[in-house]
């Protein structure tokens, strides 16, 4: 009974560790003069964040951002590029749910396109169409959610711009949560899992 006990308290305690799990800078937060600046290739002038690719642009007050801090990033800035962050205070085998916010620089009309990708899951592609709704006063942005299971501690999240031009996809708000176990199937697990070493216990 005692190891049934363990077992179950130890899944109840990766649970509640796997909130821990943040993202720095989600909202492409920072103090800069102008309404955009370039950034190129291993930059890390965005706090938590490294730039991949060609360039992206860093948006101050060019647009409007998803929420009040005014700030965004166009992952095309002179060419496709990307931003990456490695999360971490994740837990293995733990599902995981980022969320942010997505639309498109509406200098240039079009469907933008952006790759997201973490822990080595599978990449996922999502897409933005600028049909003419949308502009710099009113960007039109919807919530995109992105789900991987983590298999270590850390993780490479980044989001890849696929438009090859200097229009690209735009991106705020960036967010991670542990997608919730139910307690019934920690405890479930937890006893099967006790049962199972007093069974080997008991064979040897």
């Amino acid at each position: 009974m005692k190891k049934i006990l363990a077992t179950t308290t130890l899944a109840l305690a990766l649970a509640g560790g796997a909130q821990a799990a943040t993202v720095v800078n989600g909202g492409f937060d920072g103090d800069f003069m102008g309404q955009f600046a370039t950034l190129g290739n291993g930059s890390t002038t965005i706090g938590g964040w490294t730039v991949g690719g060609t360039s992206v642009d860093w948006i101050n007050a060019y647009w409007q951002a998803a929420d009040a801090d005014g700030h965004s990033v166009d992952l095309s800035g002179g060419g496709p590029g990307s931003v990456s962050q490695v999360l971490t205070g994740l837990v293995s085998n733990m599902v995981y749910k980022v969320s942010f916010y997505l639309a498109g620089n509406p200098d240039q009309g079009g469907t933008k396109y952006i790759n997201v990708q973490a822990a080595g899951a599978s990449q996922i592609v999502y897409s933005f169409n600028n049909d003419g709704s949308n502009s710099k006063a009113a960007m039109g942005w919807v919530k995109r959610t992105y789900t991987f299971t983590a298999t270590g501690p850390t993780a490479t999240l980044s989001f890849s711009s696929l438009n090859n031009s200097a229009y690209g996809p735009a991106l705020d708000n960036v967010s991670i949560a542990a997608v919730p176990v139910p307690a019934a199937g920690l405890l479930l697990g937890g006893v099967l899992g006790g049962l199972a070493a007093l069974r080997r216990r008991k064979r040897a």
